[in-house]
């Protein structure tokens, strides 16, 4: 309950990045019983950065869900649709484990999953496009009138 306080105070710009374990040692309005950690992925990036980078990662994260949720549909290839289904899990069952879990900030492999759900949902979008930019062309329209 703490984190929500600092982000009022601050006028929803947040305490600064990685400031939000300080302002739980120093200025927590509820006692934390010592842990100054906030244990919880999403209050940290609420409290660090504030407001609007908080509206922006939940974007960003609803992005790529509905995406590849989208594009899921559309794949043919085995491959594709095993990868997309993976990110989709993946991406399912992140706020879940994140919820007891602070300081993902520095896993890198988090910021390289998200990484290669983009260059997954880029090279679709890139396939998709040629594909209908380029019409098959059957022989009743390729052969010329003579």
């Amino acid at each position: 309950m703490n984190v929500p306080i600092f982000v009022f105070k601050t006028f929803g710009f947040g305490v600064g990045a990685g400031n939000v374990g300080y302002y739980m040692e120093n200025f927590a309005t509820y006692d934390t019983y010592g842990t100054t950690d906030v244990h919880n992925w999403w209050l940290e990036i609420l409290g660090n950065y504030g407001i609007a980078i908080f509206v922006g990662y939940v974007l960003f994260y609803g992005y790529l869900l509905v995406n590849l949720y989208k594009a899921r549909h559309f794949l043919t290839s085995s491959f594709q649709r095993m990868s997309c289904e993976a990110f989709l899990v993946a991406l399912v069952a992140f706020p879940i484990s994140s919820l007891s879990s602070s300081s993902i900030l520095g896993i890198l492999p988090q910021w390289m999953f998200f990484g290669f759900a983009l260059a997954f949902l880029n090279t679709l979008r890139r396939q998709m496009g040629a594909t209908i930019a380029q019409p098959r062309r059957t022989p009743a329209l390729s052969s010329q009138p003579q």
